[in-house]
């Protein structure tokens, strides 16, 4: 049977050849999205939602992250 690909799914791989990403958990990234499928290993999960919209969902929550952690340098006041 061939294997169709489903326009709404996302695949996710990680990169195990790099040491500082082995003990990255895959589930964290995909908090309450629906997993059509997770390698028992966890290196590759597959889930129910576009690659655009999960994208765009990622790069917000890392923009928020960041600039809520950003650093406040001190203002020198005269």
């Amino acid at each position: 049977m061939p294997f169709h690909k489903n326009p709404q799914h996302t695949s996710i791989i990680k990169n195990t050849a790099k040491e500082e990403m082995k003990n990255f958990n895959l589930d964290k990234l995909v908090a309450e999205k629906p997993i059509v499928f997770k390698h028992q290993t966890g290196f590759i999960m597959v889930i129910d939602q576009k690659v655009e919209d999960f994208s765009s969902e990622l790069l917000a929550k890392f923009l928020l992250n960041r600039d809520t952690k950003k650093k406040h340098k001190p203002t020198l006041k005269n």
